[in-house]
């Protein structure tokens, strides 16, 4: 006999996964983890390979 899922349960699992992905970031926000890794890829830009990346 198969269990099947109210709508409720299968939004409540979606809704779980979204905050789960959420509490996430916030802890990595809080670690600055995130302004880290955003302050080191501007760092590495070169203009040089922005205008070679255009062309092709």
């Amino acid at each position: 006999m198969a269990v099947t899922k109210t709508k409720s349960q299968n939004y409540f699992s979606g809704i779980s996964i979204l905050l789960f992905i959420g509490a996430v970031i916030a802890v990595w926000m809080a670690a600055v983890t995130v302004p880290v890794l955003v302050c080191g890829g501007i760092k590495s830009l070169n203009p040089h390979y922005l205008i070679f990346l255009h062309l092709y």
